[in-house]
């Protein structure tokens, strides 16, 4: 994922969505996060698939707040053990 150059992201608010606009702060804070997510999990040996990059995407960007990305990512988790995607 990439940073990028916007100075503020801009959403619509709803359920699970962090909505309004998030600073380039926030977002530099937020991919810190996944990135760091991302790295712990590879020193498991664990891959993270393209459903949870897209999840972590939309977080980063400040389409989900944090409990609409646990619940994101949740669901996807219950969805790959269900055999459904």
């Amino acid at each position: 994922m990439e940073l990028g150059t916007a100075d503020a992201v801009r959403r619509p608010a709803s359920a699970g969505n962090a909505g309004g606009t998030i600073s380039p702060e926030e977002r530099a804070r937020r991919l810190d996060a996944v990135n760091f997510a991302r790295a712990n999990v590879g020193l498991e040996g664990f891959v993270p698939d393209a459903a949870y990059e897209a999840i972590a995407l939309r977080y980063v960007n400040g389409e989900l707040d944090r409990e609409g990305f646990r619940k994101a990512t949740y669901a996807s988790v219950q969805q790959l053990l269900a055999g459904t995607r």
